[in-house]
């Protein structure tokens, strides 16, 4: 499904530790009862003392009372000793990782062959490691500079200190409740009960916020809703941008508990044991945010034009340009890096396509640059109707000028 950007990943609040830990419950149906109550627990606790850690560490630089980068010292000894309190009380309950139903660690990130409950415990602190790195990455990456104006700067410190806050309710929540199913109390969740918790959480996550952010000049003056390139992904069917703190709540969804784990379920058509997507960095992210890539039957060819324009006029000479595509309407003959780019206005491209997002490196070796222009063109195969421009979205990670000096606020956009 065509992907865009959200603040926060659904999954790290909405999912929280259910998701984190789904392939898990799925294969622990026939494990001894204590165990799997155990990881759910310990998994919830943890997470929640993690986040705090982070959230104190992050709050003491916004402050301008702690250098960073977070977690300092300080709280990266509370992180340790709560994780190994975790493990331990996990192979107190758990005889072994096959009592619990694994023989390897679900996510990518923690991949690993379980033999030991202590390679269970690890693989839960590794899981809940990644998912709350993530969220307070993002978090914090959407926000702006640390304001010296005390208003922009409350706004800050409350629109990320209630987000952590808002997970770590929620994450209780999910683990009450998966907890309830183990005991055959209930049948899935969210139930009512829970589902009514969630909804009256995020509403006053979203009280919170506004009050300290009560006006759109301080919104814009505290965070950047599209700094947290990591934390894209769709709400459930519909394709919305979050641009704003009053569309936070229903920005929330439930992440199918299947993408993530690394194995392909139905439904998916990829699964990289992540819901990240491609952000224009590292090594090419093949796999969206909803493990799905559509195959769609071309019905003619056409081109695309991108251009950017760089803010004061300065002059570009290179950028790494994000183009996200619906890749239900129309499809870039190639994958990887067997697409073809043509670069416009003397400049020469790198393209890599993930089969939903085309990722393009421009370079102008002459150096004399562009402030505003057309910088590359693309071919693609429409499926059906002609493609609009609504069916792109761009985005330019990074850019330089003819000094390779960073350049922060270019923008672009694809005209079919």
């Amino acid at each position: 499904m065509y992907q865009k950007f959200v603040l926060i990943q659904r999954s790290l609040l909405a999912g929280a530790i259910a998701m984190a830990l789904a392939p898990s419950l799925a294969a622990a149906a026939n494990t001894p009862e204590g165990c799997l109550r155990t990881v759910l627990k310990e998994a919830q606790m943890y997470g929640q003392k993690k986040a705090n850690s982070l959230r104190k560490c992050e709050d003491g630089v916004l402050k301008g009372k702690v250098t960073g980068p977070c977690p300092d010292a300080a709280n990266q000894t509370k992180i340790d000793d709560a994780a190994a309190k975790a493990v331990a009380k996990i192979v107190k309950k758990c005889d072994d990782a096959a009592q619990f139903g694994l023989s390897n660690c679900p996510r990518a990130a923690c991949a690993a062959v379980l033999t030991s409950s202590t390679d269970l415990g690890d693989c839960v602190t590794c899981n809940i490691d990644e998912m709350v790195d993530s969220l307070s990455g993002q978090t914090y990456g959407t926000l702006e500079s640390p304001s010296a104006d005390k208003g922009v700067l409350n706004c800050q410190r409350t629109y990320a200190k209630e987000l952590i806050q808002a997970f770590r309710k929620l994450s209780k929540i999910y683990s009450k409740c998966e907890d309830g199913v183990v005991q055959g109390k209930i049948a899935s969740c969210p139930d009512t009960k829970s589902g009514d918790k969630i909804a009256k959480t995020l509403t006053k996550l979203n009280d919170k916020i506004a009050k300290k952010c009560p006006d759109v000049a301080t919104q814009d003056a505290a965070i950047d809703p599209l700094g947290a390139f990591a934390a894209m992904g769709g709400i459930a069917g519909a394709d919305t941008r979050v641009d704003s703190i009053s569309q936070l709540p229903a920005a929330f969804g439930v992440q199918s508990a299947a993408c993530g784990n690394a194995s392909i379920d139905a439904g998916e058509t990829c699964d990289d044991g992540n819901l990240a997507e491609e952000d224009g960095f590292g090594s090419l992210d093949s796999c969206p945010a909803d493990c799905s890539v559509a195959t769609c039957s071309p019905s003619g060819a056409s081109t695309a034009t991108v251009s950017i324009a760089s803010p004061d006029s300065e002059l570009i000479a290179s950028a790494i340009i994000v183009v996200y595509y619906d890749d239900t309407v129309l499809a870039i003959p190639g994958s990887g890096g067997g697409v073809t780019v043509t670069g416009l206005n003397g400049f020469s491209t790198t393209p890599a396509d993930a089969d939903y997002a085309l990722r393009t490196v421009i370079l102008d070796a002459s150096l004399f640059g562009l402030d505003a222009g057309d910088v590359f063109e693309f071919g693609y195969n429409e499926c059906g109707a002609p493609a609009i421009a609504g069916d792109f979205d761009c985005f330019v990670a990074e850019a330089s000028d003819t000094g390779f000096a960073p350049v922060e606020g270019v923008t672009c956009a694809v005209a079919p």
